[in-house]
This record gives structure tokens, C-alpha cells and sequence, in this order.
């Protein structure tokens, strides 16, 4: 479980091996934090940080984690996937990073993003983001997720979000790995 959010040193780095969300560890540190979304009739666990760093879209990919696996957790049959990522402001698509993370339609219980939360002005630790309420709970700044969005230009393109902003969206090439862009899984409970 990592817990520095500020220069992520603590984030595994990916070095070849299964990646498996398995029943809760009895032991602490092996326990991840999920939030839970009931939307819709849907229900979403999204991990509140990124696990895995030094990954690539196209590993993640290789093991059925962008669009999804069947998997078992606690007795629970769900689908192990991404979030949708497109930018709306970029192109007008609807996406679950927007929805739960950006939230702009102040879902209770999740924080809205606030001004400073969606400015994407660089500075160096930014205490305003970094105490907010937005980060505190998703620990988006300063590490990129991977989405499911593919790039708009090209196949060989994903889209990452989160850094600067909850808005901030990029394309990057699915082969590339990065120390600050990550692995940020998802549960979808199969009914």
C-alpha cells in the first residue's frame, strides 16, 4: 500500500510479474484502499492511488487490465479494469475519470474539484492541491494513471490523466514506461 504522495518512492515498480487483485491481506501493508461508486445500477470499486509504476499501457494490456478480466474477489465476480479517460474538454466524450475523479457534478461523497484543483499551472508542490480534499482521497497529483482511452491521433497512443490537475489530460505512447504514471485499478461488480 503506498503512502508517500508526494515523490511516490514507495510505488513498486513493474518488472515483469502476474499482476493479481486477490482477497483482502490480513497483513496492512498489502491492503489496498478502494472507494466505492453505486451509479446507475453499476457499482465501481476504484483504488484511490496508483499501485504499480514503471508499467506500460501495453503490459497492463498483455494481462487483460485495461479493458478488463474476470476476477474473484471475496466471493464477488467482477470485471479488473482501467477507468475511461477521454478529456471532455478535448473531445466531448462522457468517462469515468471526469465523473468520479473530477466530479463536476458534485456526486455525495466524493469531493468536487475545486479552482485550484483543475488549474493546470505548473509549480513545484503545490500545497493548495496537494491538502485539498480532491487529492487527499485520489491521490492524482504529481502521478499520471493510466485510462483506458486510446489516443485520438493514433493507435499507438493512450490517454493518461491526472499530474498537474484532475483535469489534466495527455496522450502517450502505450510502450513507454514511466516513473510517474501508473497503475490505477478498477473492480466492476458483475451482477
Amino acid at each position: 500500500m503506498p503512502g508517500d504522495f508526494l515523490q511516490f518512492k514507495d510505488i513498486t515498480s513493474f518488472a515483469g510479474q502476474k499482476i493479481e487483485i486477490k482477497d483482502t491481506d490480513k497483513d496492512d501493508d498489502y491492503k489496498l484502499s478502494w472507494i466505492e461508486i453505486n451509479d446507475a445500477g453499476k457499482k465501481l470499486l476504484i483504488c484511490d492511488r496508483n499501485i504499480l509504476k514503471n508499467i506500460s499501457w501495453n503490459e497492463l494490456n498483455d494481462q487483460n487490465l485495461v479493458f478488463g478480466k474476470v476476477v474473484i474477489v471475496e466471493g464477488e465476480k467482477y470485471i479488473l479494469r482501467l477507468l475511461t479517460g477521454y478529456s471532455e474538454k478535448k473531445n466531448y466524450k462522457n468517462n469515468e475519470w471526469d465523473k468520479y475523479i473530477v466530479n463536476p457534478n458534485k456526486i455525495d461523497g466524493l469531493p468536487p474539484s475545486e479552482d485550484y484543483d483543475v488549474d493546470n499551472n505548473i509549480k513545484k508542490f503545490d500545497d493548495e492541491k496537494i491538502n485539498g480534499n480532491n487529492n487527499a482521497l485520489w491521490h492524482w497529483y504529481n502521478f499520471s494513471s493510466f485510462t483506458q482511452s486510446e489516443g485520438l491521433r493514433s493507435e499507438k497512443f493512450c490517454i493518461i490523466r491526472g499530474y498537474y490537475s484532475t483535469t489534466y489530460s495527455k496522450q502517450s505512447v502505450k510502450d513507454l514506461k514511466y516513473e510517474t504514471v501508473g497503475y490505477r485499478p478498477v473492480l466492476e461488480l458483475i451482477e
